[in-house]
């Protein structure tokens, strides 16, 4: 289809008459030394009308050609510019392990893989859990949106992705007494390396993120009754006593020792902070496999605290303070020197 000079062409494929997109939108983007033309194609359509309206959308919005020619990775790094210096370190980390997840697509032009099976396969092809496929979920709603700013793209097909159902049965199931004295067992073995973190949630009660997010200003262990202050989550949850069981209490002062010039106890090898994802991947997921406990989850870790607890009689309401469980017997956020001895003493009810 000729159209007037500077506008771009439209052209119809030969050859296979049962293509589904056979229809061409293309820009000339300037002249090779010889003279001969050189072309940026926008993409393929079902009919001619469609492969005309996606040219003049975006002639008309004044679309950047260079942006048009920008790939999954460029499209990625840019948004990093806008985007990055908004974040946490942990949003950063899983939007860094998510856009990894997403190598296939690394060198392709993004308006070239902006298709629903595009994004799809990459999820279904991840053989991670349901947080994991969340993220990736969301970086290719976070990149489509800049694409539609920058008139790169002109539908967002990341709404329409299906990460699958989030089974929490397996949360349910906790460890029992021999899978932590396998724990403990493999606590030297250089192959399942991070197994003490593990041991730390068992003895300890705190969310993964929890964990992973302890400062290293907030660990007190010159206290006569050690714990670290943290949380998150809820009212209750938030800056709260974490009393250290005394089995763990050479693992804490293990990593404060190795990481007390660094902002987090649990850091990675540079010193930096560790995200879920980064956790699960390179921690969590292949201790499980090896011990043949992949039908845990970290959320396992406080679920089997609890029970620990209740089983040998504790006293519920500093069960739910260790925690992080509301209560409307909780009615301050301030430990006496006393109330912190107590939940000292009842994590330490845990014997195994």
């Amino acid at each position: 289809m000729k159209r007037s000079g500077g506008s771009g062409s439209v052209y119809k494929l030969g050859g296979n008459k049962k293509r589904r997109k056979p229809y061409v939108a293309r820009l000339t983007t300037g002249y090779t030394d010889e003279g001969k033309q050189q072309y940026l194609y926008i993409g393929t359509y079902s009919t001619q009308k469609e492969a005309v309206a996606a040219l003049d959308s975006y002639i008309n919005n004044g679309s950047n050609y260079n942006n048009l020619s920008m790939t999954f990775e460029q499209v990625f790094e840019n948004w990093k510019k806008e985007k990055y210096s908004t974040l946490s370190e942990s949003s950063k980390s899983s939007y860094n392990v998510s856009f990894k997840k997403c190598k296939d697509l690394h060198t392709e032009r993004f308006i070239d893989i902006n298709k629903l099976s595009n994004y799809q396969k990459i999820i279904d092809s991840c053989d991670k859990g349901f947080s994991t496929k969340i993220n990736i979920k969301n970086l290719i709603s976070q990149l489509s949106k800049y694409c539609m700013k920058n008139d790169i793209i002109t539908k967002d097909y990341s709404k329409f992705l299906n990460v699958g159902r989030n089974d929490k049965k397996k949360d349910k199931t906790p460890f029992i007494k021999e899978d932590i004295k396998k724990l403990w067992d493999n606590i030297d073995n250089e192959e399942l390396e991070g197994i003490s973190t593990i041991l730390l949630l068992l003895y300890g009660g705190e969310r993964i993120n929890e964990l992973l997010n302890f400062r290293i200003e907030n660990v007190h262990l010159d206290n006569e009754y050690p714990y670290i202050i943290g949380g998150s989550k809820t009212r209750a949850g938030k800056n709260r006593i974490i009393p250290i069981h005394n089995k763990i209490l050479p693992i804490v002062k293990k990593y404060y020792e190795l990481n007390k010039n660094n902002e987090y106890l649990i850091c990675n090898s540079n010193g930096k902070h560790i995200s879920y994802p980064t956790y699960r991947d390179k921690i969590w997921d292949p201790i499980m496999e090896k011990l043949e406990m992949d039908n845990r989850t970290p959320h396992s870790t406080r679920h089997t605290t609890i029970t620990l607890l209740h089983g040998v009689g504790a006293d519920p309401l500093n069960i739910k303070k260790i925690v992080g469980h509301s209560s409307n017997d909780v009615t301050d956020d301030i430990y006496t020197h006393v109330e912190i001895k107590d939940l000292w003493e009842t994590i330490n009810l845990i014997d195994i």
